[in-house]
C-alpha cells in the first residue's frame, strides 16, 4: 500500500468496514526527531483495518464475482480474493499484538486461504511480534520470505506545512469520478484491469477520500486517505508514467496532510517499497523528502496451495458474495 509514487502501488489498499472503528490507543506514541515515533501495534493495525474494507466496501456483485472473503481472529484481518488477476490482493495483517505469532495462529490463517480457494496469499507480519522460532515455522508453515516493505510515518503538521511546485491541478475527487480513479490506480502501479469495482466500493466507506492530479481533464495521479481516529492512513500513490516527475505525488502527500489535520489527525502512517543496494525508489524518496520518517521494514511472507503447511481447524471462509 503505498503512500506516493508509482511503484508504491503494488497492492493498493483502502477503505473501512461498516461499523468498524479500531480502538487503538496512541498513547504510546511519542514525538521522535522531526516525525511521529508511531508504534508497530498503531501502524499495524490501521493498515489490517484499511485491508478489511475491499472485502466489505466491496458490493455484492463485486464480492461474488471476484470470490471475497475475509475473517478475524487474533486481533488481526486476512483478506481473500480468489479471482484476483494480478494474484496480489489476498493479505493477512495485524497479528501478534493480540495474541503471540504460533504455529497455530499461522495455521489458522493458511486454512482459511485453502478453504477460499485462492492461489497464494501474503503474510505480513511486523518484526517485533515474530517469535525467535519464527524460521522453522515459516519453513513448516510453507512461507516464503518475499521483499519487505517500509513503514512510514510523520506528523501530520509536518507533512501539511509545504506546498510542493506542481503545474498540475490538486483536488478531492467527487463519486462519479471513481471509476476513472480506480483505473489510474491501476494503471500505475502496473497492475491489471478488473479490480475497480472492489477499489471504487472500499473509497466510498465512511472516513476514506480520493485526491486526484488532473492535466487539463485528463486524471494522471492518485491518492487515497483514511481517517483513523487520530491517525491518518496513506495509500494508492500511482502516477501514470507520461505524467510522472512533474510534482504529482509530492503535492498529493502535502494535500491529503492538510486534510488530515483539518479531520483533527496528529499523526500520518503508510508503506512503500524498500530500495536495496544501487537501486532508486522514488515512492520512498518522495515520502521522506516530504517529512516521513522510516519506521521499520515489514517483511512479506508468500504461501501458495501445495506448500507444506501447518493445518488446523480454523475458521473457514466467511462469503462476502
Amino acid at each position: 500500500m503505498g503512500a506516493s509514487g508509482h511503484v508504491t502501488t503494488r497492492k493498493p489498499l483502502c477503505g473501512a468496514a461498516p461499523g468498524y472503528r479500531s480502538k487503538i490507543s496512541t498513547s504510546a506514541v511519542v514525538k521522535g526527531s522531526g516525525m511521529a515515533g508511531i508504534t508497530p501495534e498503531v501502524a499495524e493495525r490501521v493498515y489490517a483495518a484499511t485491508i478489511s474494507g475491499y472485502g466489505t466496501g466491496a458490493p455484492a456483485a463485486v464480492r461474488g464475482a471476484l470470490g471475497i472473503g475475509e475473517t478475524r481472529f487474533g486481533g488481526g484481518v486476512a483478506l481473500a480474493v480468489r479471482a484476483d488477476p494480478s494474484r496480489c490482493w489476498s493479505l493477512a495483517a495485524g497479528f501478534g499484538f493480540t495474541e503471540p505469532v504460533t504455529a497455530g495462529l499461522v495455521g489458522r490463517i493458511t486454512d482459511f486461504y485453502r478453504a477460499a480457494g485462492v492461489t497464494s496469499a501474503t503474510l505480513q507480519l511486523a518484526p517485533s511480534v515474530l517469535p525467535a522460532d519464527w524460521p522453522a515455522l515459516a519453513e513448516a508453515a510453507g512461507r516464503v520470505r518475499q521483499p519487505p516493505w517500509v513503514k512510514i510515518g510523520a506528523a501530520a503538521e509536518e507533512v501539511a506545512a509545504p506546498r510542493p511546485a506542481t503545474d498540475l491541478v490538486i483536488r478531492r475527487i467527487l463519486g462519479d469520478e471513481l471509476g476513472r480513479w480506480a483505473d489510474v490506480v491501476l494503471a500505475g502501479s502496473g497492475l491489471p484491469a478488473g479490480l475497480q469495482g472492489m477499489i471504487t466500493g472500499a473509497m466510498v466507506r465512511p472516513g476514506v477520500a480520493a485526491y486526484a492530479a488532473f492535466d487539463g481533464t485528463e486524471l494522471v495521479a492518485t491518492g487515497g486517505l483514511r481517517v483513523h481516529e487520530d491517525v491518518a492512513h496513506f495509500f494508492s500513490g500511482a502516477t501514470l508514467p507520461h505524467a510522472r516527475r512533474r510534482g504529482a505525488q509530492s503535492a498529493l502527500l502535502a494535500e491529503r496532510a492538510r486534510a488530515a489535520v483539518a479531520a483533527g489527525c496528529r499523526l500520518l502512517v503508510g508503506e512503500t517499497t524498500g530500495e536495496g543496494p544501487g537501486e532508486h525508489n522514488s515512492s520512498l524518496r518522495n515520502v521522506l523528502r516530504a517529512g516521513f520518517g522510516k519506521l521499520y521494514e515489514v517483511q512479506n511472507w508468500l504461501w501458495r496451495p501445495g506448500y507444506l503447511g501447518v493445518r488446523t481447524s480454523g475458521s473457514p471462509a466467511r462469503s462476502l458474495g
